[in-house]
């Protein structure tokens, strides 16, 4: 009720209520299923990305920001808009780049980026992944759904998006669609910012500690521990050196 009296909201998102409705619902407390009517009216959103001064925008929508991150946990709604920006990315991927498939996938991936960039500010970085891996729980009796239907993991959302950036040409007429994936990326690698330059190796996507070829790695040949050969080795060239010094200096 509150959302809808909030000043400059139809600035913001349009006057049709749908652009409303759309954002109410996947910030609220019921899960929106993969096949369920907002994703079809998110696709179908007639306006344009937000011309309004940031803050503007920001004032408007956080609401929804602060619903999205009290509800999501228990719906998974952001996993599924992650869907929804994926499959948008490949259908332009695949040479659909007529007007509305562009618009689609830019208002999707604006989206996406408004809620991720309030979880990032708000709470810490390592809620990022827990949020984008929340599901929905199944209602009693139902079918198990496939995990993709729900959502793309974090490691196939990033491929997703970087897939788009390195196959797609930066046309005039996919410039803005371009700009808002790098803008979404850039804030997804802002959690690296204030991260250890050096990475634990147990949460690293690629690391497998019984897979060699992963301690080729700087980060993983430095972390790991010495055999016991070369821990003796190196304790013995160590007494060694101080033995040497001490003589050199009775020497002297």
């Amino acid at each position: 009720m509150g959302q809808a009296a909030s000043p400059g909201i139809s600035k913001v998102l349009g006057d049709a209520a749908v652009e409303l409705n759309v954002l109410q619902t996947l910030s609220g407390s019921t899960a929106v299923g993969p096949d369920a009517a907002p994703w079809s009216a998110l696709r179908g959103l007639a306006h344009a990305l937000p011309l309004l001064p940031p803050e503007e925008v920001l004032v408007t929508t956080r609401n929804f920001c602060d619903r999205m991150v009290r509800n999501n946990l228990t719906t998974g709604n952001l996993g599924g808009l992650l869907r929804q920006v994926s499959m948008g990315l490949a259908a332009v991927r695949s040479h659909d780049a007529a007007e509305g498939s562009i618009r689609a996938a830019a208002n999707a991936v604006w989206l996406a980026r408004l809620f991720l960039k309030h979880i990032i500010d708000t709470l810490p970085s390592r809620a990022v992944a827990a949020h984008i891996a929340a599901r929905p729980a199944a209602p009693a009796g139902a079918p198990a759904r496939p995990e993709w239907e729900h959502g793309p993991s974090l490691p196939q959302f990033l491929a997703s998006l970087t897939r788009f950036v390195a196959d797609v040409d930066a046309s005039p007429s996919l410039h803005d669609l371009h700009l808002e994936v790098l803008n979404l990326l850039i804030v997804l690698l802002s959690t690296q910012l204030l991260a250890p330059s050096l990475p634990d190796p147990s949460t690293s996507l690629t690391y497998d500690p019984a897979d060699p070829p992963q301690d080729l790695f700087l980060h993983h040949l430095m972390l790991a521990p010495l055999s016991a050969g070369a821990a003796s080795a190196a304790d013995g060239a160590a007494a060694a050196g101080s033995a040497a010094g001490a003589v050199g200096g009775g020497g002297g």
